[in-house]
């Protein structure tokens, strides 16, 4: 871990009120300061020892729902008002956060007259908590204007949504996430497997007279992506920290494997989904066509073609979440999970045992970097050092690193230097763009090698 200024709730203050700009309805910066210092106070306390851990969003009492859609279905959410206002203080805090959980539940609060209250909860918060592990990929926003997560002692996450606008944890203040999963050097690692990826899928859609758009395609490689930040999420919420390690060659000799495996469920679960998705449009288009032509007959195989292909949809995404999981809890046990570039799992416990040498890291600071600022290789820790030592060798593999107290780190030597990007950005659930930067070949004339593999 890198030696860093200490921070405090009220940098992390500063850092949200800048973001939220100020309005009719939001705290003051002294009204956010004090939230925050209650809610970082309130973080550090235990009750019969258990860790304070719950969501509180900012909204007021008398319209806790400002904006809610024209139709709202049944499993939304609706605030549920307390008959009285609760003070918000570390000590009621640590009272009443066992009330609630994230994946259920949050409190509503506001500021009167400069102090911070307890004003309600706010339930059905599974769907919104199981995108932000992205298990679902529709729903409903948070409630409130932003939302405090408190995450274990000395940690909060300040939220807009899926956005986040700032994180303190253990001193550390986080204000930027890099978006490297989108563009630069991080992503472009993966091109040849997504390409391969994607040319599957072109031939299949050949194979049902269906022809993949551009658009299209880039919406399957941008959801190849979001199951690497899925498996990242997951290991980050188990606590323990990981390594994610992916290579493009063999296993070389500096890597000793305790636990040798050959798990490629997770790349088959994310082919058949995509597969699945495609089989699935065909009798869609064409029952689309025949309700608009009014016609008084539909072809009953339709409906089944339509049954078969939305159940094996939905199996192959429960493959995948619980293909995600499996590899997501191999990352507990000491040591790196080794995985080739497509998503296949060579072996887990991973010893790295290159030479501990001095060096240097260039510190990106976008998702394509540029300058030239770098650190001491002594200022990480031992996770991070291994993973940017085989790196710095090995120039054909790339490290994710999820620290302990919550980070996702990248490493991968670029242009004959080795490259870190600190805090990736792993939510961006509402800015779903089908444009993404890459390289894609699959599809078009002259394709590489790489791009054929099976």
């Amino acid at each position: 871990m890198a030696v860093q200024q200490h921070r405090t709730s009220r940098d992390l203050a500063h850092v949200v009120g800048t973001r939220i700009g100020a309005q009719k309805g939001l705290p003051t910066v002294d009204e956010l300061e004090h939230l925050l210092d209650v809610c970082f106070l309130g973080s550090l306390k235990f009750e019969e020892g258990r860790q304070i851990r719950c969501v509180l969003a900012f909204s007021a009492r008398s319209n806790p729902d400002p904006d809610p859609p024209q139709l709202i279905r049944m499993d939304r959410w609706v605030y549920v008002g307390f008959g009285s206002h609760i003070p918000l203080t570390p000590a009621s805090l640590a009272k009443v956060a066992f009330a609630s959980a994230p994946s259920t539940s949050a409190f509503g609060i506001h500021c009167r007259n400069g102090k911070p209250q307890i004003h309600g909860m706010f339930d059905q918060q599974g769907p919104h908590y199981d995108m932000l592990l992205f298990e679902r990929t529709g729903g409903y926003g948070a409630p409130g204007v932003f939302q405090i997560h408190v995450q274990g002692p000395g940690h909060l996450k300040v939220m807009k949504d899926w956005t986040v606008l700032g994180e303190l944890n253990d001193g550390i203040l986080s204000p930027r996430t890099q978006d490297a999963l989108r563009e630069g050097p991080v992503v472009e690692f993966f091109t040849e497997a997504i390409d391969a990826h994607v040319e599957r899928l072109v031939t299949e859609a050949k194979r049902h007279q269906k022809q993949l758009d551009a658009e299209q395609i880039a919406i399957e490689a941008q959801e190849w992506i979001q199951t690497l930040r899925r498996l990242l999420v997951r290991a980050q919420a188990h606590g323990h920290g990981a390594c994610f390690l992916f290579l493009k060659s063999q296993i070389g000799r500096d890597l000793k494997l305790r636990y040798r495996v050959e798990y490629g469920r997770l790349k088959a679960a994310v082919e058949a989904r995509s597969i699945a998705r495609i089989q699935q449009s065909v009798p869609d288009s064409e029952l689309q066509r025949l309700l608009d032509s009014e016609t008084e007959l539909i072809p009953a195989l339709l409906y089944l073609d339509q049954s078969v292909a939305s159940a094996e949809a939905e199996d192959a995404d429960e493959a995948t979440t619980g293909a995600i999981e499996f590899i997501a809890t191999l990352s507990r046990i000491d040591g790196a999970v080794v995985l080739t570039d497509d998503l296949k799992v060579l072996g887990f416990g991973t010893e790295i045992v290159v030479p501990d040498t001095t060096g240097r890291v260039s510190i990106a600071r976008t998702g394509r970097p540029r300058g030239k600022t770098s650190v001491d290789l002594s200022r990480y820790g031992t996770r991070h050092r291994s993973a940017m030592r085989y790196c710095g060798i090995y120039h054909d593999a790339l490290a994710l690193v999820v620290s302990e107290d919550g980070p996702v780190r990248a490493i991968r030597h670029w242009r004959r230097r080795l490259w870190l990007w600190d805090n990736l950005q792993l939510w961006d659930v509402k800015d779903w763009s089908p444009k993404m930067p890459l390289q894609l070949t699959a599809g078009r004339r002259g394709q590489s090698t790489h791009a054929r593999r099976s």
